[in-house]
């Protein structure tokens, strides 16, 4: 029973011995470094970094002081037990040893310059005092003009590093405050946040502004006017476009037309100046309503011969118009002449009355006469110039002579190319050939008579 009794004291102390060395063990591994070693390895398209398994450093444990040693009373010889091996302790994990990867030295930090900043901004008249144009108008109004602001003023920075910069215009800003006080202009300059008031003294000069475009405004102003009658600009005015000034209607212009009686018929241009500009303005001259005409002078030739061409050259008349006008007109291009029995532009009868009339635009004017004096010449023989449209008939037609042309020789030798000629009435009452009588008549009666035979025929039922 002591036997058993000795045995679990053992048991027991060699467990409390084993639980004090565990404790001991487990202390010292928080103090133990586990290094790893990384092999860098170079990658390709194909390769990935694995990192090595780490080297285990093992962990050195501490002896546990060992117990006396116990000598036993002299027993009966009992199994011993067997003997204990220690628990072995699994190391903590100690952190890999890492060969650190060769690193490129980072670069320094470039030194920090200060950029210069601006201390002050300089505004200089460039001329003093600055010449500012007042430009006047033909109305008197006015308008300032100023240059350009790089030719008013020169601006410049003063930085901070003590150098003085240029500045141009796309660098800074300009604002003016006006003339608050006469002769002295005032400008503000902005350039980054930096304002700087410039006063200017100044001068002014006045000059005329400058035309540069003139259009006519007739305002009602007829266009279309009667023969004999007086233009009067009265009513007219001019639109004028300034280079600097707002466009204005002037009255007072030149108009050397002014006052001018029409006295010419078609297109009158009439000019319209205001300084060194000039635009034209064109009207219609027609002719108004005639009141009566008169002769002023007869044609050179008055005296004919039988079937001689009437030549009315020389002929001056006078147009007496509505509005009290007059004029003389030897063109005869608008006067019509005719007689009462024939178209015939050639002697005829004794005497022989002209009757005129003028063509005032297609406008019958009324009509004048004078007559000539004419002589026989007979006849001496007659001509088929010209067959007649048609020379072939129906029986029971009648004959047409529209196309024939007959010519008459005269005892003076004159030839009458189309005489006025007479033919029998011919109604054709059976078929053959049917001589047709063709007659013409000199101035005493005398007829000269000529044949033309045409072709009768029967018509097809």
């Amino acid at each position: 029973m002591e036997k058993k009794r000795d045995t679990i004291v053992v048991t027991t102390i060699i467990a409390i011995v084993m639980i004090i060395i565990m404790t001991m063990v487990l202390s010292a591994c928080e103090h133990i470094t586990i290094e790893t070693t990384t092999t860098i390895i170079p990658i390709d398209s194909q390769t990935a970094i694995v990192p090595t398994e780490p080297e285990t450093t093992a962990a050195t444990t501490t002896a546990a002081p060992t117990e006396p040693e116990t000598t036993a009373a002299p027993t009966t010889e009992a199994t011993t037990e067997p003997e204990t091996t220690a628990v072995p302790t699994t190391a903590a994990p100690t952190e890999p040893e890492t060969t650190a990867a060769p690193t490129t030295a980072a670069p320094t930090e470039p030194e920090t310059t200060v950029a210069p900043t601006i201390q002050e901004l300089r505004v200089e008249p460039i001329s003093d005092p600055m010449i500012i144009y007042v430009t006047v108008n033909m109305c008197d109004y006015n308008n300032i003009i100023f240059p350009p602001y790089e030719e008013m003023f020169k601006v410049s920075a003063v930085m901070s590093s003590g150098e003085i910069i240029s500045l141009s215009n796309d660098d800074v800003e300009y604002s003016s405050s006006g003339f608050d006080i006469p002769g002295l202009f005032h400008m503000w300059v902005t350039y980054q946040g930096f304002n700087q008031k410039a006063d200017v003294p100044v001068n002014f000069e006045f000059v005329e502004d400058e035309i540069t475009s003139v259009k006519v405004f007739s305002n009602g102003q007829a266009s279309l006017y009667w023969y004999g009658d007086t233009f009067h600009k009265e009513g007219m005015y001019l639109e004028v476009e300034y280079a600097h000034s707002e466009t204005e209607m002037v009255t007072g212009y030149d108009c050397p037309e002014d006052n001018m009686v029409l006295n010419m018929l078609g297109e009158k241009t009439i000019h319209l100046s205001v300084k060194d500009k000039t635009v034209s303005y064109t009207v219609q001259v027609i002719e108004g309503g005639i009141d009566y005409m008169e002769i002023l002078q007869l044609p050179y030739k008055t005296s004919y011969l039988f079937g001689e061409i009437l030549d009315y050259t020389g002929l001056v008349i006078k147009l007496h118009y509505a509005n009290g006008a007059e004029r003389i007109v030897e063109d005869l291009s608008n006067i019509g002449f005719r007689r009462s029995y024939t178209d015939k532009n050639y002697a005829i009868q004794n005497p022989e009355t002209i009757l005129f009339y003028y063509d005032n635009n297609g406008t019958y004017c009324g009509e004048l006469s004078f007559e000539f004096e004419v002589k026989n010449d007979p006849i001496v023989s007659l001509t088929i110039t010209n067959m007649p449209n048609k020379t072939t008939f129906y029986v029971g037609d009648y004959f047409d002579s529209t196309g024939l042309e007959v010519s008459a020789t005269l005892a003076s030798g004159n030839v009458i190319s189309d005489t006025v000629f007479y033919c029998n009435f011919v109604r054709f009452d059976y078929s053959g050939t049917i001589p047709i009588d063709i007659f013409v008549y000199d101035m005493d009666g005398v007829a000269k008579s000529i044949t033309l035979e045409v072709n009768a025929v029967e018509q097809t039922p």
